[in-house]
């Protein structure tokens, strides 16, 4: 039955990764952990930090890294720490997939910070270059928002678990899915999928992909 393969791989998801994405504890902070795939072509940085493709050669990637020059070959880490745009403090964990004339490819993971967030649903930005997306799981409290959204958790009912701040049908049933897309402050936006897990008079449990823009 094609409703309990989904509710199987969101137990997976669950069992992998904890609780990936979260909000942090300050209000109006959000976190998240995602693994990442940044490619960055050459003579160009990557975005918002100071990590600076300048030539490929025999001998391998040649990086400007803060200021400074670094030879790089596959398999060789790339870290980077700072604010990749305002409100965002960004930590990125990499290694060197590939290198061509053309870009070097950069794998890992990206732990974000991100600060005075207001979730307001609508369009996201999505066409922004920089964003990152992976797998999260959440356990939401009665009366709690779902992190980086307007939708609340407010109890079971017969129906199922009932949402709030939702203005369409607000229920949803084990393996149901929750959807929200819009900005979370003026630099950053957020699409997020999630299913039901499990629901009851504490709380509910989601777990599902975000992917987050920033600009």
């Amino acid at each position: 039955m094609r409703w309990q393969t989904i509710l199987v791989t969101i137990s997976v998801v669950i069992v992998l990764t904890g609780c990936v994405g979260g909000a942090g504890g300050v209000p109006g902070t959000l976190e998240y952990e995602l693994p990442t795939t940044l490619t960055v072509p050459v003579g160009q940085a990557l975005p918002g930090t100071d990590i600076l493709y300048t030539a490929h050669g025999a001998d391998g990637a040649h990086l400007l890294i803060a200021g400074q020059p670094a030879l790089k070959r596959v398999g060789d880490t790339v870290q980077w720490s700072g604010e990749q745009v305002p409100g965002a403090q960004v930590t990125l964990k990499l290694r060197v997939a590939h290198i061509s004339a053309e870009s070097i490819r950069l794998v890992g993971s990206a732990d974000l910070v991100l600060h005075n967030t207001q979730p307001v649903r609508g369009a996201p930005n999505s066409a922004a270059s920089l964003h990152y997306a992976g797998p999260v799981a959440y356990r939401v409290r009665r009366g709690d928002v779902l992190p980086g959204t307007t939708f609340s958790y407010l109890g079971p009912s017969e129906q199922g678990a009932l949402l709030g701040g939702i203005d369409e049908y607000p229920y949803r049933r084990m393996g149901d899915s929750i959807y929200w897309e819009g900005t979370l402050n003026e630099h950053a936006s957020l699409h997020l999928d999630v299913r039901v897990v499990q629901y009851g008079d504490r709380t509910m449990r989601v777990a599902g992909t975000a992917t987050i823009w920033l600009y």
